[in-house]
């Protein structure tokens, strides 16, 4: 088998296969092909999402870039980060200051993480409240510490690391790191009642059904929006990694302002945009890139696509450095980009664009099962098809 994610084919048949229990039906939603979160429900309904991430690419930036990805798919199914579980195993030759740079990346992550939290929060709160938490943040600045027991905390931490494992291994030649996120309800999106359903709970004495909206699958005839550009996240490893080599051919600015997309790979701002603005479905890019996300998401809701080639997104940073390591930004690493699906498209994208988030409309879903893209030039079409190796595994 090659590097990168299993094939959809191997997934199913070796994996989800082995997995599936019908004694947990009615108290989880396993995670699928183009649905990256479980969910675990109680009596009432659907109530935690999770999801868990392996990275073993990024160096000493592997936790950073873990917790990242799997807060990124908590935001796509609709759920708040609350918590995360972390383990990291670095390699043999390890000393004390590799083990925490690595944790400083998941402290930087966890931060970012609840910097996007307080900003949805202070959007939902009145005017009033805001300017209090704002002067409380000018007179108290956010102060984060590491506890004895290896824990991660703020002073204003809504959201860090609950518990761990940490090992050397020389079964590993660089740190690999792996992160569980634990989310909750964004309120309109994992869970929501509908009228019908209020009225039979009130009616029955019952706490009521939950629908959960990520269940409701994009359709054929939507609109297929993204937030800002692809590759952003395989863009900043690539100039962290490859920044002398890359000087060579390109200008140092150029490198320098790659190496900083890492600090635009959240999706939670979009992410919350979209659940006020008529999103349907919502799937965050990873390995494979925009491509990848794309099969991903259409194979979900069993729909075809027509994608405008042309029309997806990407910083003029990424296509160089792509082209000077002969890589395809189209299946590269795309952390900080979202895909959304909506009735109207072009509404959703100028809301996310009103507050600030770059949104381009790249295209609609389909009747049947032709996923096709539609290139610059007229009658230039190609089909897409599942991308299993991402590009970033060839360049490192």
């Amino acid at each position: 088998m090659e590097n990168g994610k299993l094939s959809e084919r191997i997934l199913k048949r070796s994996v989800l296969r082995q997995f599936h229990n019908d004694n947990l039906e009615n108290k989880m939603r396993s995670a699928a092909v183009g649905n990256d979160c479980a969910f675990l429900c109680s009596e009432g309904g659907p109530e935690t999402a999770v999801n868990t991430q392996t990275v073993c690419f990024g160096g000493s930036k592997a936790g950073f870039y873990a917790v990242m990805q799997a807060v990124n798919h908590l935001a796509a199914a609709g759920a708040v980060p609350v918590a995360i579980s972390d383990n990291i195993t670095m390699p043999a030759d390890t000393d004390e200051a590799q083990l925490k740079e690595v944790v400083a990346g998941i402290k930087k992550a966890v931060s970012y993480t609840n910097a996007a939290i307080r900003g949805q929060n202070k959007e939902r709160d009145s005017k009033e409240l805001q300017n209090k938490e704002q002067n409380n943040k000018e007179q108290n600045n956010i102060e984060q510490k590491d506890n004895d027991d290896g824990s991660i905390e703020s002073a204003d931490s809504r959201f860090g690391v609950i518990c761990g494992h940490t090992e050397i291994s020389s079964a590993v030649s660089a740190p690999v790191v792996s992160v569980t996120a634990f989310g909750k309800d964004m309120k309109g999106i994992l869970f929501a009642r509908s009228e019908e359903d209020n009225m039979q709970s009130k009616a029955s004495g019952q706490t009521g059904t939950y629908i959960k909206k990520s269940e409701v699958k994009m359709r054929p005839g939507q609109q297929i929006v993204i937030s800002k550009y692809i590759g952003l996240e395989g863009t900043a490893i690539l100039a962290q990694k490859y920044r002398d080599r890359l000087r060579e051919k390109l200008p140092a600015k150029m490198i320098d302002e790659a190496a900083g997309y890492e600090e635009m790979i959240s999706v939670l701002p979009e992410a919350a945009g979209a659940s006020k603005s008529g999103v349907c479905a919502m799937h965050a890019l990873s390995q494979g890139g925009v491509f990848g996300a794309l099969w991903e998401m259409a194979e979900a809701a069993g729909t075809g696509l027509s994608i405008n080639l042309k029309a997806i997104p990407v910083r003029q940073e990424t296509i160089e450095i792509c082209e000077q390591l002969e890589l395809n930004p189209y299946r590269l690493l795309s952390g900080g980009s979202l895909l959304m699906a909506a009735d109207d498209g072009e509404a959703l994208a100028e809301s996310l664009i009103q507050s600030g988030i770059p949104a381009f409309v790249i295209g609609c879903a389909t009747e049947g099962n032709d996923r096709v893209l539609v290139g610059s030039e007229e009658g230039e079409r190609r089909f897409l098809e599942p991308v299993n190796q991402e590009e970033l595994f060839g360049a490192l």
